[in-house]
This record gives structure tokens, sequence and C-alpha cells, in this order.
């Protein structure tokens, strides 16, 4: 009878410093990839998430779309987060829906789910630069402010 069972090839229970060292510079560079998009998307305005959402910075757009993106797993340490979905949802629903716990929200047929993957960039272009307003200027503002969406 043998004391080990053989452990199969294929399957990594740990990382070398080289694997660690490529995943990280994977990380950053995603994570500047992130930055530099929503950048250049023009945010109307961007808030940062807490609880459920924490690491979590939301882009909220002129048409009323939010996009919420996780930056970080630790936001005190900084450490960049990695397979993270991004989160769509309108404004009018989003105060409701991220007080909701993430397996909740997974399946709400008001939020939409994109991976970092393939076109990422492209689909949320596509989102945000749908021109059908759901709020003017002036009521994402109040939105904002006060968390209120029942005007």
């Amino acid at each position: 009878e043998k004391d080990f069972i053989p452990r199969d090839k294929n399957v990594r229970n740990y990382l070398t410093e080289e694997e660690r060292r490529q995943k990280q510079e994977k990380l950053v560079e995603l994570y500047m990839q992130k930055k530099d998009f929503y950048d250049r998307t023009d945010p109307f305005f961007r808030i940062i998430g807490k609880n459920t959402f924490e690491g979590y910075v939301g882009h909220i757009y002129t048409n009323g779309k939010v996009v919420l993106d996780k930056f970080f797993e630790n936001q005190e340490t900084g450490r960049v987060a990695e397979n993270q979905a991004i989160y769509v949802m309108d404004i009018s629903d989003f105060y409701r829906l991220s007080s909701l716990p993430k397996q909740e929200l997974i399946h709400n047929p008001l939020c939409k789910r994109i991976y970092h993957a393939g076109n990422w960039q492209g689909k949320i272009q596509t989102v945000i630069g749908d021109k059908r307003k759901s709020k003017t200027a002036e009521q994402l503002k109040e939105l904002i402010k006060t968390g209120n969406v029942q005007k």
C-alpha cells in the first residue's frame, strides 16, 4: 500500500515564483487597461463601492447607465482584483440592486454581467453609447446626491 496518492500533473496546487510574477503583471496590466478605458469614456459621475461592492468603482453615464467594475480585491492594501465581472444597470434600479447579495444580483434580469474577456470594452461602449436616456442630467444629479430613486 502506498503512503502517497499520485497527483495529477495537470493540476497545480501552487504557483512558482515566475508564475506568481506573471500573474501579478497581468493583473496590473488589466487594472491599467480598465483605468485608461473608463477615463476615456468620460463618465458623468463616479462612485466608490462599499460592503458587497468594496473595491468596485461605479461609473455613471449621462444616459443613466451605471457600470460597476472591480479594481481592488482589497482597497486598503491596494491588492488588484482578479476574475471579477462587470455589472451594468440603470440608475433607477441601482440603489435597490446594489444592496442585494451578489448571488441575487447575478440572476436579476435588470442587471447585465460582462466579463473581462474578448471585446469587453466594446460591450461597455455599446451600453454607454445608447442615447435613450432614462433620466435627465438634473435628475441624475439629484439621484446621486440623495440616493432617492422615487422621484
